[in-house]
């Protein structure tokens, strides 16, 4: 098979790997880590969306800054 360049998530899904317990949200092609469970609740996501991934494909999207209360911007 060839090999290509990999597919990375889509903005606004939600997403963790099996060794991180940070919940991220793609935004821009960063990775946001949500600062606390209180601000995932507030911000209205669902917890069966979060998709678990590997660290390796996490990895493949630089961290960005923390969504936090103050900044509910996220995408």
């Amino acid at each position: 098979y060839p090999v290509g360049t990999p597919v990375l998530f889509q903005d606004g899904e939600l997403v963790t790997s099996t060794t991180d317990r940070s919940i991220y949200i793609i935004s821009h092609g960063e990775k946001r880590p949500i600062a606390s469970r209180d601000v995932f609740d507030r911000l209205g996501f669902k917890w069966r969306n979060i998709v678990v991934t590997s660290p390796r494909i996490l990895d493949l999207h630089p961290t960005g800054e923390p969504v936090t209360a103050e900044s509910n911007e996220t995408s």
